[in-house]
């Protein structure tokens, strides 16, 4: 199995787990999308709680300006330099390297 493939079978799985987060079209959008780009389950899920309670003023604060939204522990992680982004977007089944995607 190559990379490509073991990150479908591995993102098929972490997609059975954000289910429960799944209420509408768009919710399952950005769940989709954030396996695709290989985003954390944490920040998927903190990702979609975050859409459905702050105000959009409030989101854009939080929004690095590169697509990527981390949740609250993977950006202290971030910041202490414990992690990268491209360690934490290992998962990523898009072709192009973080930031760019391949749309």
């Amino acid at each position: 199995m190559n990379n490509q493939e073991t990150n479908s079978v591995s993102n098929h799985v972490l997609y059975d787990a954000l289910r429960p987060f799944i209420v509408d079209k768009w919710s399952k959008r950005f769940a989709e999308q954030g396996l695709y780009y290989g985003y954390p389950i944490c920040c998927i899920i903190d990702f979609i709680n975050r859409e459905y309670t702050l105000k959009p003023e409030q989101q854009y604060f939080a929004d690095t300006g590169n697509g990527f939204i981390p949740c609250l522990n993977c950006s202290i992680k971030l910041l202490k330099n414990k992690v990268t982004i491209e360690s934490l977007l290992s998962n990523r089944l898009c072709k192009q390297p973080f930031p760019k995607d391949d749309c």
